[in-house]
C-alpha cells in the first residue's frame, strides 16, 4: 500500500513582536514563513485530526468505525521547534 496524504492540526506557538502581531492579524503570511526559516515555531498545544478527515481516511481505508476527532498527545515533542526545509514538493499535492 502506498502513502496517504494526511491533513491535522499541529498545535504551535511562537513569540512574536508588536509589529510581527499586526502584520499577522492584517493576513501577511510571509511573517508565517519567516517564523519557519527563523527556527521559532514551537510545538506546543492542541493538536489532533478533524473529524472529517478521520472519516474520509476511513473510508480511503475502508474502515467501518466512528472515531471522531482524534486526539494527538505531542507531549512527547513539546519545545520542539519546527523549520521549514525546500523538499521541492508542490504544496497543492
Amino acid at each position: 500500500m502506498g502513502k496517504t496524504n494526511v491533513w491535522f492540526r499541529l498545535g504551535v506557538s511562537v513569540d512574536l513582536t508588536q509589529d510581527e502581531i499586526l502584520n499577522l492579524l492584517n493576513g501577511d503570511t510571509d511573517i508565517i514563513k519567516k517564523m519557519f526559516l527563523d527556527g521559532r515555531v514551537i510545538i506546543r498545544g492542541d493538536s489532533y485530526i478533524p473529524d472529517c478527515i478521520v472519516d474520509d481516511l476511513c473510508g480511503k481505508l475502508k474502515i467501518d468505525a466512528d472515531y471522531g476527532d482524534v486526539d494527538l498527545d505531542t507531549g512527547s515533542i513539546d519545545g520542539y521547534t519546527i523549520n521549514i526545509v525546500d523538499n521541492g514538493v508542490d504544496e497543492e499535492q
